[in-house]
């Protein structure tokens, strides 16, 4: 008999338990687990209103809300869990999948052979268990035509999900989404870009563009009036990007591709008023997460690489210019640390981040306030950090 027990590497219970506390290291686990109960979304306040948006939401049978005055642009979608049990996969053979993909199918995704870590001998037709490497059950599905030939090619769809643990609207097949008028955007991350408070008129360079949420968001609250320079280093990441401000219609902002570690030799310094820095981090606080792995080598790693992105913004800004540093993780190395060094070594200063969301952070010396924390079993959103910076020299 399978258990419904969610597993994850002791070294992250453990590092989190000494970082957090036991009893939140574990309700930390508890809440990876599963997706947050609202599906956020910002709406492009240059095309429409949230009320309309909400409107033509509610009209499609969907549970949505306005989230408040506070963020007026966010609306959530209420996510539903469909009680998928153990015993109605009992006597089905199963498709084991990676983590990535298990974590898609319990959100309502179907299962393509790319994600297909074993499978037993299956039959077009027939009812399938898809269950993630650790044998947690995440969806039931039907098998697709050709299910041999889609193994040997390893590629194409192999599962058709009928029933998976939660589920989400497709909000990419709304006419809101196609006519770019909604942004699929996590709370912590709007409320990263409205600390930093962006305002018409400004230069602001976002140096960890794509996919363009927070840009994007930036644009908006300029109302299309400055400077916006979007940058990313791989093509596929900036044709990404593109599209995605083209389908908003945000055609004002200036896409360039290349390692902005390296930015500081092609833009003048001390030009802009803001700057955006979201690098890639061990993405320990997106939801769901079937598994909480953390490789301390790998985090320190991280954290070096953090601090390259952030030398060369705090060059970009002018004297009294802002940086806005966040992550969607929550080792204390990729966050703290980082600002810590930023603070003694790049002659910026944390500054107060407007309204308070989420929790203070572990920063020490009474200046936790100043950098913000969000916690899946605590603010019921991914896990996420920002801190506003402000260059003095």
């Amino acid at each position: 008999m399978r258990h419904e027990q969610w597993s994850g590497k002791l070294e992250g219970l453990s590092y989190f338990s000494t970082l957090l506390g036991d009893k939140s290291a574990l309700e930390l686990a508890e809440a990876l687990k599963r997706p947050p109960s609202k599906y956020f979304i910002r709406v492009n306040t240059l095309l429409t209103k949230p009320e309309e948006v909400v409107e033509e939401f509610k009209r499609a049978g969907l549970k949505v809300g306005l989230y408040g005055p506070s963020i007026p642009e966010a609306i959530y979608i209420e996510v539903e869990e469909l009680g998928l049990r153990e015993e109605e996969a009992a006597g089905l053979k199963e498709v084991i999948v990676d983590r990535f993909t298990a974590e898609s199918a319990m959100m309502g995704a179907d299962v393509y052979a790319p994600g297909v870590k074993k499978a037993a001998k299956i039959t077009e037709g027939e009812l399938v268990a898809v269950r993630s490497e650790d044998g947690f059950l995440v969806a039931i599905g039907v098998v697709a035509a050709r299910p041999a030939e889609t193994l040997r090619a390893r590629r194409g769809l192999l599962v058709k999900t009928l029933k998976a643990r939660f589920n989400l609207p497709s909000i990419r097949a709304t006419r809101a989404y196609r006519e770019g008028l909604i942004y699929p955007q996590s709370l912590p991350s709007m409320a990263a870009v409205r600390a930093l408070d962006p305002r018409p008129g400004w230069r602001l360079v976002d140096l960890t563009a794509a996919p363009g949420g927070k840009v994007s968001y930036a644009y908006q609250l300029m109302r299309g009036e400055g400077l916006i320079i979007a940058v990313d280093r791989s093509n596929k990441k900036v044709e990404e990007l593109r599209e995605g401000l083209a389908r908003m219609r945000m055609l004002g902002i200036q896409v360039l591709r290349g390692d902005s570690r390296y930015l500081d030799l092609e833009l003048p310094h001390g030009h802009f008023d803001a700057a955006i820095v979201d690098p890639p981090c061990s993405a320990l606080g997106v939801r769901p997460k079937l598994g909480l792995r953390l490789d301390l080598g790998a985090v320190k790693s991280l954290s070096e690489y953090q601090k390259q992105f952030l030398r060369v913004a705090a060059k970009l800004v002018k004297r009294g210019g802002r940086i806005l540093y966040s992550t969607c993780t929550l080792t204390k190395e990729e966050n703290e640390d980082v600002v810590d060094y930023a603070e003694r070594e790049l002659g910026v200063t944390l500054v107060e981040p407007g309204q308070l969301h989420g929790s203070p952070s572990l920063l020490a010396g009474g200046r936790g306030p100043l950098a913000r924390r969000f916690y899946p079993h605590l603010h019921d959103t991914p896990g996420f950090f920002y801190a506003i910076l402000e260059r003095r020299r």
